[in-house]
């Protein structure tokens, strides 16, 4: 990663790449990161279109005095994804593209906050899932500060033990560092959950679990359907034709009473349907069900992605 703009890995960085979440990762490359007093702005927080604002589609915001703490966290998350699929900073240009976009035109997704509230620290307490009886590196802190409705992000880093966590968040005296918490003093911990159906699954959204009941519902209407057909169809066929000689050069067309009892097959299982029209009625039902908890699925998947809410204390 040691190629990508603004982002500066430290050798404990690539020690522990693989122990650690990629946003985590990025998040330590930003240390250092402080805010330019006066109309300048630091580039890595505003202004550009490589910046912690253009990366969660804020390029309206053009200082680098504003809080934050949570445009910091949304940034990584999203750099982290745009890393994966191959990209560099650097090709986010002036007029192009946000990362975001790029990322959609391939089918990758990132759920954030809401637009209109992704400076606030207090948008991530329904991030996610819950993560504070096993919080880990990378999970999302919610911090009291200032009125009821602010906040400060940051993310967990490093476990100390007894409860206590060293954290890495942006805006602590001006500039990205680590500091102690310990997680009574949350007012959230959210654990980040990629916008699939495996990974919401996993996360234990009740959306995809009432999904896949209708899948597995529709699935065994289905088969029970044909299952029956296939059974009635075996009892109702005709005789079987002669075995075909396997060391005959005639064409299998040729083979008139194949032929003929593939016909009289399909008739009789035609007829049976006929006559049985509810079993027709049961593979359709069936596959209904299916379709409609397969598209429960994508729903949930769809609306994961708009608001990144999957519930407030608990799994969805």
């Amino acid at each position: 990663m040691a190629q990508f703009l603004f982002f500066k890995p430290t050798g404990d960085n690539m020690a522990t790449k693989a122990a650690v979440p990629a946003h985590l990762e990025v998040m330590r490359g930003w240390l250092g990161t402080k805010e330019i007093p006066g109309p300048k702005a630091n580039p890595i927080i505003a202004g550009t279109p490589q910046s912690w604002s253009a990366l969660v589609d804020r390029p309206d915001i053009t200082s680098d005095e504003v809080a934050n703490c949570a445009m910091a966290v949304g940034a990584a998350l999203v750099a982290a994804e745009f890393f994966k699929a191959g990209y560099k900073l650097t090709d986010l240009i002036k007029g192009g593209p946000s990362a975001l976009t790029i990322l959609a035109e391939h089918g990758i997704y990132v759920p954030l906050p809401p637009k209109d509230q992704r400076l606030l620290a207090r948008s991530y307490t329904s991030y996610g899932v819950d993560a504070r009886k096993n919080p880990g590196p990378g999970c999302i802190m919610v911090l009291p500060r200032g009125a009821a409705w602010q906040g400060h992000a940051v993310l967990l880093d490093t476990d100390l033990g007894g409860g206590r966590w060293r954290c890495i968040g942006a805006n602590q005296s001006d500039t990205t560092s680590y500091a102690e918490h310990h997680v009574s003093e949350a007012v959230a911990i959210r654990r980040y959950v990629a916008p699939t159906v495996q990974d919401l699954r996993t996360a234990g959204s009740k959306g995809i679990e009432r999904a896949d009941m209708q899948q597995a519902s529709g699935g065994g209407l289905v088969l029970a359907g044909v299952g029956t057909a296939a059974l009635q169809g075996t009892m109702q066929a005709p005789a079987a034709a002669p075995a075909v000689d396997p060391v005959s050069m005639q064409p299998l067309v040729d083979q008139t009473g194949v032929v003929h009892s593939l016909v009289s097959t399909a008739s009789s299982l035609g007829q049976m349907f006929v006559q049985n029209p509810w079993l027709v009625g049961i593979i359709f039902a069936g596959g209904y069900v299916w379709w409609l908890g397969r598209s429960g699925k994508l729903k949930r998947v769809k609306d994961y992605i708009a608001n990144a809410v999957l519930s407030q204390h608990q799994p969805a």
